[in-house]
């Protein structure tokens, strides 16, 4: 038994020995920085999915952080990047048919990879730099330079029948082929100069966040595509493109805290905005002064109105508390509460007109209501017979739900609302909160005599704001 160990002992030896003299110590190297690479690339994965899985839950910001989805998409490219060249290397001088197979996996796939690495990164600097007059022809400038790497493209699907560009020898090891690899990374550099040059045009018109982009890109994959020309021991594109993801996603980090601090600072100055605009002295004067003309004359009526006044300044105390989107039924329901106590006051000159064709889907707190006051207040009252109809009626269609407020009172003129005061304080709060929360707008459309038409549009869009047919 003992001999039996010693024989299995000794053949694990020499199968070490022949594995680590069939593999040299630079590439060991490579291959350690490849795992280590891939480690990191799959815990900055997970923290941008996270990043990105939480800003959809709290549906706190109108438009995604920018770079989001292009840091993933790289994320997994450079993984497979660093494990295809991890494969190539550890096949490295394996006469096997599986050392075979897996060489010309990792050396293609490497080479595949790269190509789609260059064209992403070219992408990415085109949406940074497409800004501006320019914009245009910067766009088509860039189209033209990643243009350049189909050349590489069909260089490297020539390449099993030509062997113009590397060479897998007999011995299961790679070559560079001379002087096909120069053509392409003389492809790659010009292409690199090429962005180099129309990114430094542009640069002064690009913000910071853009600037640092366009700067880590550019800058260190040249850098990396040069010395990989002259320093073949160590593959720099490796370690080049990995240093640009951790770079990318500190970049993004940053960018995503200052982004993330505007908008909680935007939301209070919001909530702040709400509790001012609801606290309305002449509603609540007016209020109790309806309920005590009829505390004599009709008890019944007096003690509804108490009911409905208290709900009224309950719910509006319990919405300015309420961060997340609420149901169209529990605006509309707090908007008959509100009009049942100006009915009061208003009796049958104030006539109102539910029609309701969709009411399964969320939107801000306080939206309506706001608008249905204003419909009252300065249309309505404000009319030369001081009476009218206001009608709320929803609906939906392919994309948006829509909700429209309508009234026949006097009207304005809707250029005032580009000079909105404190007295417009509501209509300011309904558009910047339907616009964060989910991306919704108001249009207010008013005819002088005719009266007023308020238009509530949000988009019907499950995947990011959960705003679906069954409510859920």
């Amino acid at each position: 038994m003992i001999q039996n160990s010693d024989c299995r002992n000794g053949q694990r030896g020499s199968c070490m020995n022949a594995f680590v003299s069939r593999i040299s110590g630079a590439r060991l190297i490579q291959i350690t920085i490849d795992m280590w690479n891939s480690l990191f690339l799959i815990v900055i994965f997970f923290m941008v999915l996270g990043c990105f899985w939480k800003e959809k839950e709290q549906r706190s910001i109108s438009d995604p952080i920018p770079l989001t989805k292009e840091l993933l998409i790289l994320c997994v490219a450079v993984f497979f990047y660093n494990i295809l060249d991890a494969i190539s290397l550890l096949c490295n001088g394996a006469v096997t048919g599986i050392g075979r197979i897996w060489k010309y996996i990792g050396e293609y796939g490497y080479f595949t990879t790269g190509i789609f690495l260059i064209l992403f990164l070219m992408d990415t600097i085109r949406k940074s730099v497409s800004h501006g007059a320019n914009a245009r022809r910067t766009g088509i400038a860039v189209t033209v330079i990643q243009a350049l790497q189909y050349c590489n493209l069909i260089l490297l699907a020539s390449n099993p029948f030509l062997r113009k560009l590397f060479i897998i020898d007999s011995s299961n090891c790679y070559s560079r082929v001379v002087p096909g690899y120069y053509i392409w990374s003389g492809i790659n550099i010009l292409s690199l100069l090429a962005a180099a040059v129309i990114c430094a045009l542009q640069f002064r018109e690009m913000d910071k966040f853009r600037k640092q982009i366009t700067v880590v890109s550019v800058g260190i994959t040249l850098a990396g595509a040069v010395c990989n020309l002259f320093f073949y021991t160590i593959s720099l594109h490796c370690i080049c493109v990995s240093v640009i993801t951790i770079c990318l996603f500190m970049i993004y980090f940053r960018n995503r805290t200052e982004i993330m601090t505007e908008n909680i600072y935007r939301i209070e100055k919001l909530r702040t905005s709400l509790i001012l605009s609801q606290i309305s002295p002449h509603f609540i004067h007016n209020s109790i002064t309806a309920i005590i003309y009829y505390a004599d004359k009709d008890t019944a009526k007096t003690k509804s109105a108490l009911i409905s006044f208290s709900k009224y300044l309950r719910k509006n105390l319990d919405f300015v508390n309420h961060n997340s989107l609420t149901s169209i039924e529990d605006e509309i329901e707090h908007a008959k509460i509100y009009l049942s106590l100006e009915e009061l006051r208003f009796g049958e000159d104030l006539k109102v007109i539910f029609d309701l064709h969709t009411n399964t889907f969320k939107l801000p707190v306080l939206t309506i209501q706001p608008l249905v006051e204003n419909a009252v207040k300065h249309g309505i009252k404000t009319s030369d017979t001081g009476c009218g109809t206001i009608t709320i009626h929803s609906e939906a269609d392919a994309e948006h739900y829509i909700i429209t407020i309508t009234d026949d009172g006097s009207g304005f003129d809707t250029d005032l609302l580009k000079h909105m005061d404190a007295a417009h304080t509501g209509i300011r709060s309904v558009k910047s909160r339907l616009s964060l929360f989910c991306r919704g707008t108001l249009t207010v459309e008013s005819t002088l005599g005719k009266g007023t038409v308020c238009r509530i549009t949000i988009p019907r869009s499950e995947e990011q704001y959960e705003n679906t047919d069954n409510g859920r």
